[in-house]
């Protein structure tokens, strides 16, 4: 993808991989990791057993899954309805989790339902662990008539998912997302159905594409305890929710995006941030006209453009400051609030912010942003 800024490159070996576990969920119902390799983190372990009882083996959702807790990604693939289990006569349903440093959900989902199918044929994890090891050794695995190779999976396009969906969904409401995520703000995702969430969160950060940050994501999150430290740590995310007690947790989130009912939200405390003008209105403007006319990645190379023209912009503004020592030149507050300048007081707010957010304004006292 030419707008990525990068080349191309195929991926041949699991160098990210971390560790792959079996969770099964026997006829009493109860969930547990049985297997894996090499031992799990106890950590991690706890996350997979929320995650699998909550949702992939869960029958009201969809049974291929990701998600992230720190620095780990978390990919599964459950059994699906119908599926014959008579080589597992003591257990209902089970999922394989595949824990690794990077985020590349085509890859990993292809490579799960092939292992989930050697699994449920023979209840062995041997036959799991053959098969991995020959994706180690090989870079392929080929299991009846399925088959897997690494290198047939390019990353850079894996990224390159459908942002026009998002942009048409929320309309005018999708500069205040565009907003959010350019100065750093927490976001949350709500959606009814999981698989929608996935294909939606995992859109956004397109939005910020000058970044290439897709660690930012947490693509599904209980409101559990392990879950929410780990957000509190991580200060800035996207993170995505299926159960609707988010809409209650202003303390979580400065932008809540409703998918199911197409709506956006801003906190209290982030209002001051995410208030919109001129400028942000005839961006929105732009999103409607291009998303309708163009394809996805067009729109995203095209937005790209425009923010770092903005960039370009407060690049432009940016003075040495005496007193600091460092060298450095930056934006400050007062300088974006000189009325030579005529900057509306909201649109001075969101270029600090923006500067903030880039490394080009110091953190003052007075401001009460939160981005970081």
């Amino acid at each position: 993808a030419e707008y990525m800024g990068e080349s191309d490159q195929l991926e041949t070996k699991m160098e990210h991989f971390i560790s792959l576990s079996i969770v099964e969920k026997d006829a009493h119902g109860d969930v547990m990791v049985t297997w894996s390799y090499p031992t799990v983190d106890s950590e991690v372990g706890a996350v997979i057993v929320q995650h699998a009882k909550s949702y992939i083996l869960s029958e009201a959702h969809t049974k291929s899954s990701f998600t992230k807790h720190k620095a780990t990604w978390l990919y599964s693939q459950a059994t699906e309805k119908g599926t014959n289990l008579s080589a597992l006569p003591r257990v209902e349903s089970f999922a394989i989790y595949l824990c690794a440093k990077d985020f590349f959900p085509e890859k990993y989902s292809a490579l799960l339902k092939i292992l989930t199918f050697a699994y449920a044929t023979t209840g062995s994890p041997i036959d799991v662990l053959e098969g991995l090891l020959g994706v180690f050794n090989e870079g392929k695995i080929k299991i009846a008539e399925m088959t897997w190779v690494s290198s047939q999976f390019n990353h850079k396009k894996s990224l390159l998912t459908p942002i026009n969906y998002m942009i048409q969904l929320l309309g005018p409401q999708i500069v205040v997302v565009w907003t959010a995520l350019l100065i750093k703000k927490r976001v949350a995702v709500y959606c009814e159905k999981l698989g929608e969430l996935l294909a939606c969160i995992r859109s956004l950060p397109q939005l910020v594409i000058h970044r290439q940050d897709w660690n930012l994501l947490r693509p599904v999150v209980l409101l559990s305890e392990l879950q929410l430290e780990d957000l509190k740590t991580a200060g800035v995310y996207v993170a995505g929710f299926i159960d609707p007690r988010i809409k209650g947790r202003e303390d979580l989130y400065d932008l809540l995006i409703d998918v199911s009912s197409a709506t956006v939200e801003v906190s209290a405390t982030a209002k001051a941030d995410l208030t919109v003008g001129s400028y942000h209105k005839e961006l929105a403007t732009w999103f409607n006209e291009a998303s309708g006319r163009d394809p996805d990645h067009i729109v995203v190379k095209a937005l790209r453009q425009r923010t770092g023209e903005l960039l370009d912009k407060l690049r432009g503004l940016c003075k040495d400051h005496e007193g600091t020592g460092d060298g450095r030149s930056y934006v400050t507050q007062q300088q974006l609030a000189d009325p030579e300048l005529a900057f509306a007081p909201h649109f001075a707010r969101f270029l600090y912010n923006v500067a903030l957010s880039e490394g080009m304004a110091e953190e003052s006292q007075t401001s009460s942003s939160t981005a970081s």
